[in-house]
């Protein structure tokens, strides 16, 4: 794989089938998984650029799994882009304790994904906090 690889997680056919294709077609190299163990062994080899993945994975938690991934040193620094329905109050609370994550949130339009993924990754980049839709942003510790 290259250096531009992002690594999908999704449960669900379709919706890795779409973000696949839109990552694909904005020049990345993609490789799709659909559970947490795939993931894992694939993160440990491929060394992502940045992991998409929805929070809930059937039975499996995306968080859960983000935390393991951050447990691994070549993926420690590595952004995680939730892509997921779960944008709750209490979602949120959890994804503001991990580092270097951002969320877009499903249902998403793939005429927009891509500049949406871009906005979350240099988000992640510049702050390296959470990279929430303006509705969707935690308040500050400064706040």
């Amino acid at each position: 794989m290259t250096d531009r690889t992002i690594l999908i997680v999704e449960d669900e056919d379709m919706a890795r089938s779409l973000m696949a294709m839109l990552v694909r077609k904005a020049g990345f190299a993609v490789l799709a998984v659909r559970s947490g163990a795939e993931c894992l062994e694939a993160a440990a080899s491929l060394a992502p650029t940045a992991v998409l993945m929805d929070i809930r994975l059937g039975e499996e938690c995306g968080l859960e799994l983000c935390r393991r991934l951050r447990r691994m040193p070549a993926l420690a620094e590595v952004p995680v882009v939730f892509v997921t329905a779960y944008t709750s109050a209490e979602v949120m609370r959890r994804l503001g304790g991990l580092r270097r994550v951002g969320l877009i949130s499903k249902p998403f339009m793939p005429a927009t994904f891509m500049q949406r993924l871009g906005q979350c990754l240099s988000e992640i980049r510049m702050g390296g906090g959470i990279a929430a839709p303006p509705a969707h942003r935690l308040p500050s510790a400064s706040a």
